[in-house]
């Protein structure tokens, strides 16, 4: 039947009855429905289906042309899974072509060109233009798709995480033009048309930015664990390619080359899979991939390969299957599809392993389909049958496979241990192991097969049940071990382990690899589950030489998974052998290099856990053992080997005991020393003075093992004849890296100088001693350089401890001979016409390296000497050796080498010399000059050492120059005869100009040197190189500021020193020193001879302007400079103005401006007393001013002058107003002003401006302005449209600070300012940026000013203020006016509005109004630039003509107002009122579209503005609005809306409610609902509003008819939807009034303590049922359908005819109201006649209830159970003395019964609502006209109420109710069981009741006749029950007793055991049960026969689906009489409350 069964589809069928679960077995031609795991119930063809089509959420249809079927699943997902399945393997899928279209994947590695086809079920690839297909995956498995910005680009992704980025080709449009992205599109439209065709699932589309498309993803290296390169299956190029293979710790990665293709999660591979075929390929699969086929793989150490990844997929803490069959299924089921498997999944396979033999072909396919389903999971079942036939099945197959060379059987037997595996992890099934007939044997047998992929499957089989999971199967891991690990198994795992060195490298790595496993989990990861005594059998086993051997020899091996799990079995063998056993164990490690081995596996393994055991086996190998500690201390730094003496850390936490039941624990050895801490530091790097230890030690020490090893085993297979060992004595390990550190005792210089400034050192003076001592004796100037630096540092750092040298001397000869080497090398390196260039002086200089090179290095030895002088120096007596010791001298002697090589690092040798010279002064304290000089100074002015330091200034090291200058300085000052002649002796002065010339910055100590020689020779010297005043700067300035100068950094107007002199005295010094450069090229010893020059003639110094001690030129040159007497320069300046020409004028007076900037505070400049010469310089003709260009370049700048002098001071513009300055501006003004187009003019023009602007601060000037009119008007012309706007501001400047004055303020308004002001307000452009809309903000802003808008109030503070502002509201309108004053408006905003159409409610501004305004302000200014004496009127006669047809109210413009209701009003109050007062004063009949301006303009004030709603309830703005609502509809229907509009906004606030609550006014508007359909909404939004927040408004809407009215609307059946809407609007109206009603009412009934009549209810009663009533409190529109709809059912009988009665009564009601007057009394609600429903219908009625309907429907739940108990108690109480009302009295018994045994808990009311209800009750039993039915029911009735507390305690009063029962037993006989249970459980539960058991009763009597003639009964057994329970009663049993007088015996029988409750407990009667029910009129609108109803908590909640029937035993009680036999559980569950 599944012989090829492809795969398996788990689903459920639905059915009618009960869904029936099915299993889908898809073979090769058909599908196969299986039920209940073997029952075939369809076969159907692939061909059949004619359609797989998903349903709802998780459903799909099967569609054949016979049947179509629907099938359930729990979620999409699954449903998504079955249906991929079945409509791939059936073919289904593939019937439509797929969409095929050509794209390019993006990879890391590169793009590939494909084409990509789109199905109903798959995304596929194939190569272009072929049919083939590469890769494909399901459309089930895509959960987004995303769309890259900006590209052509888009991405998949899929479940397993995976993105696959595509690249589609933009197909052309059809205009032969590229179309981007329509092709990427189509695609994505392709691909989520598809998903939601086939699975209605639609992935979202987002987005994504092209930079996180392609992520490119890099591992350094030193992360990569393994890696190894190898082969992998390209199914797009059908062939293996090349590809590497390297793990991590967390991930697996694929790279092609340096590129990583692909990287998962190691933890994510699922399974791995040999190929029997091909030994070298394997397989991996990743959980949840949605790949069609696993990744294969091919190298040669194939398994070595799958060993190490399983190794690290474990320490990752995952779990991978082994499937070693090699044998792949059928049919590749991807791991996307697998689910986690549920009961039926596991039974289904569990039973189909029970179905194979191993003799037919479908043996290894089921197998392969248990172990791909249930992998990975513990199975639930405990049936251990599967277990006993697998294992069968193992026997019989491995029997099979070791005696035949068959393949498929030994693939049996792989698959039969995978199965063995899955079935296990049930708890049930591992203990069942261990009972197993023969499974340890079994699993030997395995063990010992000669296929190795079996032996492998049985031990890792082994190895997962001695290893389960954490917190699994704990207790019984240690049993399993030893039933599993017997002595013939654990000799066949060590068989295995010692064959493993007979073959070849990479066979049956992977058995060895898990038998190793297997002990490892032993002894190390499970330990704490081994046996302690089983252990210590197993130890000597292990330790044997051969066993240590042969794991000695597998710690080498090239897997590292071996080699790891090996160390683990032999640290354990180490740890816990005897001492005798471990030193033999040692002894072997170290003679067969396993010690050796496992050092460097400690430091170079890329495994931590392998450093970390290694590590610990090195310490194990070496504890207590010489020869072993020997070796390893030989090879490691001594430095390294300190940590192994670090106290031990040991664990406190409590470990887990050795062995699950033994007591005792196994002994542990532990070394002595910190070997833990010994490696952990050997793999960390380190660097200090004692120690270097990196990766480049680590591989030194590696490497040189390596090569021991590979020696000792390639000797050892030359030596095969005899034994080997180890000749470790003589192996040592050589680090380079150590020895190129210099070592000097203890420590390593070039460590410390690493490691500089945080190392220390031991004996510091011990240290550097032994230092020189290796300077001495090294060669290499590579190594003194580093022996060099250290010293210098050790000097440094440790000064004090070393303190004086002694050997100083030494140090000197030292340097004599490296001076002399290098002089030597020098001059034999002159002679050469070229050089190497420098080299590195850290490189080696030996080994012929060229003489370059070797020079600089021996410089730097002697750079690094001169370095450790000057840190020696510290200590002086140390430089007092030296410079006794004659030390200065050849030191000295480097100098001149300086002056070839250019080298900065001689500066060092200048400082030695300095410090030398700093020692001892050449003056005391009192500043006497020492002789002779000090010795340091003596040495160095002897011989020829003083010029080699002058010559040092033509170094072309800064650093030199400045050290060689300071040398100098130090040497000449005080230093007279020395200095005397020494420019002839050296050329200093040429060195040093030269010097500073040359230097990039500026020389601070060349110019203190130069000062110093200048100070002690002749001035004459200098002179001939520099200007006298640079000389006498010289010896007053500071050198740093000399040398500023010297260089131009900064000028002076003391001197004139411009590049062109520095160019003349460049050429000089190069005459004078450049023959000297070249001979001192060849020579570096050469001396300068001195020659003379001639006085040099700088140009340009006699036509300087100079006044005081400043040249002019470079005063203006450099204004910042300070001025020493600036007083004198200013005196001298203006005495000169008038005695140069005009140009030299100018740039006096720019001087004396420069003067004025810095020194305005000093007296002289606040004093002026210039200005008679400056208004001479300003002298000007009004009639013909010269414009020449000189006379306007001196009056600019004497007008820059006056400003700066009128700005410093008070008195300077009090004198310049007295000396008539005032008119001199005037002139100025007017001139210029008429000819401002030329740029000179303006300058000037604006000097004049500022000069007015400061001047008219002060008041006098103000005066003189008004004085002279004219300043006014020539300021006035230079506000126009087009001058500059600098001219522009200042003129509004000055326009502001005339306004501060009102006389000018009022010639300002005479002179048009505010035209002038308005031409550039008009000439602003919108958008511009230009000047003029500059000046158009700033004139707006100057205008606000002087008008006085932006006074703190606002209004005008003097006339002229006034009349400006009158002027600009007839000119722009009040609303603009108000806009500029407003604090939030901007200029640049006003201007805006200025230039737009602007309109508001108090503003019209518009193009007609602007081109008014501005042709009039054109008009204006043309008359005042005419020339005329023109002055403007006091008042402005201006208007508008275009705004002369708009309405305004209050000054407001209601057209705008209303189309800007928003607007902002200042005070809205008023305007409404205005409003009001405006409709009053209209004929509303003749205007009427002004009527209806002004009432919407009411509207909007009531909108936008809160609290003015007391306005529209006034007498007089009622009496307004209710007089247009009393219009005729015709004439004014629109007008009445927006009156009822204004009334709805009023009515919105509560305090308004009352006024417009008349009775009379709901009249008018309760006749506006019957003349116009239009107004009713909104005259119900009025009453609605009016309810909801008054008292009298509730009141009077019933006392003025207005709820008729409402009522009239609401029963108006018209089926339109817009009536409907109203009748749902009219119904929410009526029930916000019920409630308020009622709240009223009883508000009302609090206050007055008495009960009051609700007028709306009794109103609504008359006219509706009850019900009716109550369902206006439902959702308004579920009345409207309710009330329209027919209803029939004991609570409501509701028709067309009742419907027409209760709207015939409110239409004779309405009709009545609405021909009644405005002022008619109240109507009466009370006085109308009640509508009679029961004679209408022909029924009778109680409490609401039509009763005989009740009785014909039981089970029915009321809507008021109260009240119609009450009457029908209140109605059996009042007709049961009427026999002739017998009939009614039965039918209201049999209606209660029903009420109460449907719903019991209502019996709890019976015993309170009437007092004496149960008293009635049981009166009536003895009524002889009643039936005796209503007998019956009178006793199940009293049945109930006895099993509720309440009604028992009241029956208890009643003296006669067990003779009333007996009564009842007599009339009927079917009442006699009840009675009797009833009776019975009375006594139970109160035995009070015995007493009623009187002989009056009859009790007894009938009770003994019942016992005697029905003993076997139920009957019987309840009566001799009750009647046992009266006789043994010690209180109250005497009657009884007395009564069975001779029946004794009887009573001594054992009553049956029979409870007394006989109905289901009785809930207690709540309130929220007594509250009347309202349900939605769809579960009652028609009565349907239910079964029983209870009640509900929530009745709102309450479902149709949620009634329930009574129990039947309950209900047949009614007809029997007789209570069956009934579980009384099951009662109280059926009469639970529906949830």
């Amino acid at each position: 039947m599944d012989t090829s069964c492809r795969a398996t589809v788990f689903t459920t069928k639905s059915r009618f009855l009960s869904n029936s679960k099915r299993v889908f077995m898809i073979t090769s031609q058909d599908v196969v429905s299986l039920e209940g795991g073997s029952t075939v119930k369809m076969r159907l063809p692939f061909k059949d289906i004619q359609s797989l089509t998903p349903k709802g959420t998780h459903n799909f249809v099967l569609k054949t042309s016979k049947f179509t079927d629907t099938y359930l699943h729990d979620d999409s997902a699954h449903r998504s899974r079955a249906l991929t399945l079945l409509m791939d393997l059936s073919g289904y899928g593939a019937r439509e072509p797929p969409r095929q279209f050509q794209v390019t994947q993006v990879k890391r590695g590169g793009e590939v060109p494909l084409q990509l086809s789109v199905s109903a079920t798959s995304l596929s690839k194939s190569v272009p233009g072929s049919s083939t297909v590469y890769s494909s995956r399901y459309l089930s498995d895509i959960t987004s798709l995303y769309s890259v910005d900006g590209s052509d680009m888009f991405a998949v992704e899929y479940s397993d995480g995976s993105m696959q980025l595509y690249s589609c080709a933009d197909s052309a449009s059809s205009s032969g033009e590229s179309t981007p992205g329509v092709q990427k599109t189509l695609v994505i439209g392709c691909i989520q048309k598809m998903l939601h065709a086939s699975f209605l699932e639609t992935p979202p589309v987002a987005t994504l930015n092209a930079d996180h498309t392609v992520h490119s993803y890099a591992v350094p290296p030193e992360k990569r664990l393994y890696g190894v390169p190898l082969k992998k299956y390209s199914r797009r190029a059908a062939a293996m390619v090349d590809r590497t293979l390297f793990i991590t710790a967390d991930h697996i990665c694929v790279a092609d080359g340096t590129t990583i293709l692909s990287h998962k999660p190691l933890t994510s591979i699922l399974r791995i899979s040999n190929f029997e075929d091909k030994k070298q390929r394997f397989a991996i699969e990743y959980s949840g991939s949605s790949k069609d086929a696993p990744s294969i793989f091919e190298h040669d150490q194939m398994q070595q390969v799958v060993a190490n990844l399983v190794m690290a997929v474990h320490y990752a803490g995952g779990s991978v299957a082994l499937n070693l069959s090699g044998v792949p299924p059928g049919t590749y089921l991807r791991p996307s599809l697998w689910q986690a498997p549920d009961w039926p999944m596991e039974e289904h396979f569990c039973a189909r392993l029970l179905t194979i033999t191993g003799k037919d072909d479908r043996t290894l396919p089921v197998l392969q389909e248990f172990a791909w389903y249930l992998n990975a999971h513990e199975l639930k079942a405990k049936d251990t049958r599967h277990l006993q036939w697998i294992l069968r099945l193992l026997r019989y197959s491995n029997t099979l496979s070791e005696h035949s060379s068959e393949d498929a059987s030994g693939a049996i037997v792989v698959e039969c241990l995978n199965c063995l595996a899955i079935l296990l992890t049930s708890k049930a099934n591992y203990s069942e192991m261990m009972r197993l007939e023969d499974s340890a044997r079994t699993l030997c047998d395995t063990l010992r097969s000669q296929n190795e992929m079996i032996a492998t499957s049985a031990a890792r089989l082994i190895l997962s049940l001695i290893e389960q999971p954490e917190k699994r199967h704990v207790k019984m891991e240690g049993q399993m071990k030893m039933h599993l690990l017997q002595d013939e198994t654990i000799t066949t795992l060590l068989s295995i382990l010692v064959a493993h060195n007979s073959k070849k490298s990479g066979e049956q790595m992977l058995l060895t690899d898990s038998v190793l496993r297997v002990f490892a989990s032993v002894f190390k990861a499970h330990a704490h589950t081994t046996d302690r005594d089983w252990f210590m059998q197993l130890l000597p086993k292990m330790s044997r030489q051969t066993t240590v051997s042969t794991l000695f020899h597998l710690c080498t091996s090239a897997c590292a998974s071996i080699s790891l799990n090996a160390s683990y079995v032999l640290r354990v063998i180490l740890s816990t052998n005897s001492p005798e056993a471990r030193t033999a164990i040692q002894d072997m490690a170290r003679l067969n290099m396993a010690l050796l081995y496992h050092i460097m596996l400690t430091i170079d393994s890329p495994f931590p856990k392998q450093r970390r055991v290694s590590g610990q086996l090195v310490g194990l190998m070496c504890a207590e053992n010489k020869e072993s500690m020997f070796v390893f201390m030989r090879i490691i730094p001594r430095k390294l080997l300190a940590y192994l003496k670090e106290p031990i850390k040991r664990k406190t936490s409590h470990k887990k005991r050795w062995g699950f039941s033994s007591s005792a624990k196994i002994e542990h050895f532990q070394p002595q020393l910190n070997w833990v801490r010994l490696f952990e530091e050997a793999v960390h790097d380190h660097e200090n003075p004692e120690l270097l230890w990196n990766d480049a030690t680590r591989s030194e020490l590696a490497t040189a093992i390596r090569d021991e090893m590979s020696g000792y085993f390639r000797d050892s297979r030359a030596n095969r004849d005899n034994n080997k060992v180890w000749n470790y004595e003589e192996f040592n390990v050589k680090y380079r890296t150590l020895e190129q550190m210099v070592p000097v005792g203890k420590y390593y210089v070039g460590l410390i100088l690493r490691t500089v400034p945080d190392c220390t050192v031991e004996e510091p003076a011990q240290f550097l001693a032994d230092m020189f001592h290796h300077l001495l004796l090294e060669p290499a100037a590579r190594n003194r350089i580093m022996l060099l630096q250290c010293m210098t540092w050790c000097a440094d750092k440790y000064k004090r401890d070393i303190g004086h040298i002694y050997y100083m001397r030494n140090i000197i000869r030292f340097l004599e001979a490296s001076l002399h080497e290098v002089e030597g090398r020098t001059i034999a390196a002159a002679a050469s016409p070229a050089r190497a260039p420098a080299a590195d002086p850290g490189k080696e200089c030996e080994g012929g390296g060229a003489s370059g090179e070797v020079e600089d290095s021996e410089l730097d030895v002697l750079e690094w000497a001169c370095k450790f002088l000057i840190e020696s120096f510290k200590v002086v007596d140390n430089l007092r050796d030296f410079i006794r010791a004659g030390g200065l001298i050849p030191v000295a002697g480097l100098l001149p080498l300086s002056q070839r090589v250019n080298d900065t690092r001689f500066f060092h040798c200048a400082q030695v010399l300095i410090t030398a010279c700093k020692l001892v002064d050449s003056t005391d304290e009192r500043g006497f000059i020492k002789i002779p000089i000090p010795r340091a100074k003596s040495d160095l002015c002897g011989g020829h050492t003083l010029n080699y330091i002058v010559q040092g200034l033509m170094a072309d090291s800064s650093e030199v120059v400045e050290r060689c200058a300071v040398l100098l300085e130090l040497l000449l000052n005080n230093n007279g005869a020395v200095v005397d002649g020494l420019h002839d002796r050296t050329g200093v002065l040429f060195f040093v100009c030269r010097a500073m010339l040359k230097a990039e910055e500026p020389h601070t100590a060349a110019a203190a040197l130069l000062r110093t020689v200048h100070k002690q020779q002749a001035p004459a010297l200098l002179r001939l190189l520099l200007p006298d005043s640079m000389a006498f700067f010289l010896s007053n300035a500071e050198p740093d500021v000399f040398a500023r100068v010297f260089v131009g950094a900064e000028t002076t107007p003391e001197v004139i020193w411009t590049a062109e002199m520095r160019e003349q005295l460049t050429a000089t010094l190069e005459l004078a020193l450049g023959p000297f450069a070249a001979a001192v090229a060849k020579d570096p010893r050469a001396v300068y001879e001195a020659v003379k020059v001639e006085a040099i003639k700088y140009k340009g110094l006699e036509d300087e302007l100079r006044c005081g001690n400043y040249y002019i030129k470079a005063l203006l040159e450099s204004p910042s400079w300070e001025v020493e007497e600036p007083e004198d320069v200013l005196t001298d300046a203006l005495q000169m103005l008038f005695k140069v020409p005009p140009k030299k004028q100018v740039m006096l007076l720019r001087a004396m401006c420069v003067l004025y900037r810095k020194y305005y505070r000093r007296t002289p400049f606040r004093l002026f007393e210039g200005f008679p010469i400056l208004l001479r310089a300003m002298e000007m003709d009004r009639a013909k001013p010269d414009l020449s260009q000189d006379k306007l370049d001196v009056v600019k700048a004497t007008t820059d002058l006056v400003f700066l002098s009128a700005w410093a001071s008070k008195e300077n513009r009090s004198v310049f107003l007295q000396v008539k300055g005032l008119s001199s501006l005037s002139t100025l003004l007017y001139c210029f002003s008429r000819h401002i187009d030329q740029p000179s003019v303006y300058k000037v023009l604006v000097n004049v401006l500022k000069i007015v602007t400061r001047l008219l601060d002060d008041q006098k000037a103000r005066d003189e302005v008004v004085v002279a009119p004219d300043v006014v008007s020539d300021v006035m012309w230079c506000l126009k449209v087009g001058y500059p706007s600098d001219v522009i501001g200042l003129a509004m400047q000055c326009s502001l600070s005339f306004s501060e004055d009102t006389r000018l303020c009022d010639m300002m308004y005479k002179n048009g300012v505010h035209f002038f002001l308005l031409e550039f307000m008009f000439s602003y452009k919108k958008g511009d940026q230009a000047a003029d809309n500059e000046s158009a903000v700033r004139g707006c802003s100057v205008l606000a000013n002087i008008c006085g808008i932006f006074n703190d109030s606002g209004e005008p503070e003097n006339e002229p203020q006034r009349r400006f502002q009158a002027a600009l509201c007839r000119l722009l309108s009040h609303g603009m006016v108000k806009d500029i004053m407003r604090s939030s408006t901007s200029d640049a905003a006003f201007l805006e509005a200025l230039h737009g159409s602007y309109e508001t409610p108090n503003s019209i501004w518009n193009a007609a109004t602007r081109a008014e305004t501005e042709a009039f302000v054109h008009a204006r200014l043309a008359k005042f630039r005419s020339g005329s004496d023109y002055k403007e009127p006091d008042e402005l006669e201006f208007s508008f003509s275009c705004l002369e047809k708009e309405v305004v109210v209050a000054d407001t413009y209601l057209r705008v107002y209303n189309q800007q209701p928003q607007w902002a009003l200042e005070d809205p109050r008023a305007f409404l009122e205005e409003l009001f007062a405006a409709v009053r004063s209209i004929d509303v009949v003749a205007n009427v579209e002004k009527t209806r301006a002004v009432l919407i303009s009411i509207s909007h004030v009531l909108t936008h503005n809160g609290g003015v709603e007391s306005v529209v309830v006034t007498p007089d703005s009622l009496a307004c609005l209710f007089a247009i609502l009393q219009l005729p509809v015709s004439q004014v229907e629109s007008l009445q809306a927006l009156a009822l509009g204004a009334l709805v906004l009023a009515t919105a606030n509560q305090q308004c409610i009352d006024p417009v609550a008349e009775i009379d006014r709901l009249r008018l508007l309760g006749r506006c609902i019957k003349n116009s359909a239009s107004q009713r909404a909104q005259v119900l939004n009025i009453l609605d509003n009016m309810i909801s927040g008054s008292a009298k408004a509730v009141a009077n809407v019933t006392a003025s008819g207005g709820v008729v009215y409402l009522l009239e609307m609401v029963t108006n059946s018209s089926h339109e939807r817009e009536h409907r809407q109203i009748r749902a609007l009219a119904t929410q109206t009526l029930r916000l009034l019920k409630a308020s009603s009622l709240s009223l009412k009883r508000r009302r009934e609090r206050q007055s303590k008495k009960l009051l009549r609700d007028p709306f209810m009794s109103l609504m009663l008359a006219l509706f049922p009850p019900y009716v009533c109550a369902m206006l409190d439902r959702a308004p529109t579920e009345f409207v359908t309710f009330y329209d709809a027919n209803t029939r059912n004991p609570d409501l009988i509701w028709d067309d005819v009742n419907r027409e009665a209760a709207r015939s009564s409110i239409m004779k009601l309405l009709a009545a109201i609405d021909n009644q007057p405005v002022g008619a009394p109240d109507f009466d609600a009370g006085g109308v006649p009640c509508v009679e429903y029961a004679a209408l219908n022909g029924m009778r009625q109680c409490g609401g209830v039509y009763v005989r309907m009740l009785i014909e429907h039981p089970a029915y739940r009321l809507h008021n159970t109260r009240r119609f108990m009450e009457e029908a108690m209140a109605a059996v109480a009042e007709l049961r003395s009427d026999p002739s009302q017998a009939t009614s009295v039965d039918e209201l018994i049999a209606a209660l019964y029903h009420v109460v045994i449907n719903r019991n808990e209502w019996a709890n009311y019976l015993g309170e609502v009437p007092n004496n209800g149960l008293e009635t009750l049981t009166s009536c039993l003895t009524d002889q006209h009643l039936s005796n039915e209503s007998v019956l029911h009178l006793v199940l009735l009293l049945s109930v109420c006895a099993h509720c507390a309440g009604p028992r305690k009241k029956l208890i009063g009643i003296p006669k109710l067990f003779a009333s029962l007996v009564s009842a037993i007599k009339r009927n006989y079917n009442a006699q069981e009840p009675a009797l249970q009833t009776m019975f459980l009375l006594v139970k539960m109160d035995p009070a009741f015995i007493t009623q058991a009187s002989v009056e009763s009859e009790l007894v009597p009938m009770l003994l006749e019942t016992v005697k003639s029905s003993a076997t009964t139920k009957t019987g057994q309840v009566a001799f029950a009750l009647l046992k329970t009266m006789y043994i009663d010690k209180r109250y049993g005497e009657t009884v007793r007395s009564q069975l007088f001779g029946e004794e015996e009887l009573m001594a029988g054992e009553a049956a055991a029979i409870k007394p409750q006989f109905y289901p407990k009785i809930d207690p009667l709540d309130p929220g049960r007594m509250t009347p029910v309202v349900v939605p009129f769809n579960q009652r609108m028609n009565y349907i026969a239910p079964a029983g109803v209870v009640e509900q908590k929530n009745y709102s909640s309450l479902a149709p689906g949620g009634i329930k029937r009574a129990p039947a035993a309950i209900s047949s009680a009614a007809s029997t009489g007789r209570l069956p036999e009934v579980d009384r559980k099951e009662v109280r569950k059926t009469m639970a409350p529906a949830s």
